[in-house]
């Protein structure tokens, strides 16, 4: 579990954020999902799988939140961890958030960084005024997107998660095989190496429609393209891999994929550093990919974190520059005919360079030979 150090750590970088911008409240709005608990988990420091909103009043005095929730006997976990004791399920809160909102308004600002109940919007509104609802997305960006070494201890506890994960299914890939049971694989081995929850897709065809399990089986010259997140205290890694239907090597049309991937992939790898910019990282890795005689399509790759798809995307409109303590996946996609090929994993951006997480060293040149 997260210490309380880092909760304090986290209470005073998101308290310097609105003064700043003069919020003397949070309202924090989230559910359970890959793409929609980071916030609410950032200052709760818990997930809670239910099928309910969450919200956080997260005032700029130096009083803890509180954290409303459904009615789910998930909630209990969140008392037991110690991050937040006020811990309130109720089915319909909304009249009690308000008054919760309303006890830490003074003669600022009510920030809210996300998406709020048109109900609950009209209510603030009509009680504080329309001008006083500001977005604060910046005031939990900043924090985030910078992991302390207690998180990054996370991220790589999540990838090690990952890994073991790629070596348990590469045994289980074979011919004839459909895409649930490889699914179901990947989700035994995450589960039993601990990882708390995970977002994960397959593709058992041309990798163009990448998505969950429909019930296709792997052709005797195919290959299963799996990608894999597992998430450890709520920190999500990725890992995008194919897997050979043949033990032996690989199928003969994707060989010319795989080296051109793995030259996009070192080519921006080597922009992985204090100073660049996303789109350099993208750039890098479109020219590589090019290099080898084959195109690249679409982004290579985005920011990680508490979400799966967290502020920084590898793209071509993305300047956001890279600093220490970042956390990128970065997965470099191939185009050839009708054939679409993405791999990659997990890296941290160090004070000198970055740190590699995941051992792609199997789909590397000297394994195409084979086959």
């Amino acid at each position: 579990m997260l210490s309380l150090a880092e909760r304090a750590r986290r209470y005073a970088a998101v308290r310097e954020e609105m003064a700043t911008r003069g919020i003397d409240v949070l309202l924090i709005v989230g559910r359970d999902g890959s793409g929609a608990r980071g916030e609410h988990r950032y200052l709760a420091g818990y997930g809670i799988v239910a099928a309910f909103s969450h919200y956080i009043v997260f005032p700029a005095e130096d009083v803890e939140p509180v954290f409303f929730s459904g009615s789910s006997p998930a909630g209990n976990i969140g008392v037991a961890s110690g991050w937040v004791q006020d811990l309130r399920s109720s089915r319909k809160p909304l009249p009690e958030i308000a008054a919760e909102v309303a006890k830490f308004t003074r003669n600022g600002k009510i920030g809210v960084s996300s998406t709020i109940p048109l109900e609950l919007h009209r209510e603030l509104a009509r009680a504080h005024g329309e001008a006083v609802i500001v977005d604060a997305s910046d005031c939990l960006r900043g924090p985030r997107i910078r992991k302390s070494d207690e998180e990054l201890d996370c991220v790589r506890r999540s990838a090690a998660i990952a890994d073991l994960t790629f070596a348990s299914v590469r045994e289980v890939v074979r011919p004839g095989l459909s895409d649930f049971e490889i699914y179901a694989e990947v989700r035994r081995a995450i589960h039993t190496a601990r990882g708390e929850y995970s977002m994960d897709i397959i593709d058992v065809g041309d990798g163009t429609a990448a998505g969950g399990p429909q019930g296709r089986l792997v052709a005797a010259d195919g290959i299963a393209q799996v990608e894999m997140t597992p998430a450890w205290e709520g920190y999500y890694t990725q890992l995008r891999v194919p897997f050979s239907s043949d033990p032996g090597g690989w199928p003969h049309k994707w060989k010319p994929m795989l080296a051109a991937w793995e030259e996009g992939y070192r080519s921006a790898a080597e922009q992985l550093v204090p100073g660049s910019t996303a789109h350099e990282v993208q750039a890098a890795a479109l020219a590589g990919v090019e290099r080898a005689g084959l195109v690249g399509r679409h982004r290579s790759g985005h920011g990680l974190g508490l979400e799966v798809d967290e502020f920084i995307s590898i793209s071509d409109d993305d300047a956001t520059v890279l600093e220490p303590g970042m956390v990128l996946v970065l997965h470099v996609p191939v185009r050839a005919d009708e054939l679409m090929l993405m791999t990659g994993g997990t890296f941290i951006i160090t004070g000198d360079g970055h740190e590699e997480l995941n051992d792609l060293s199997s789909l590397m040149a000297s394994t195409l030979e084979v086959g």
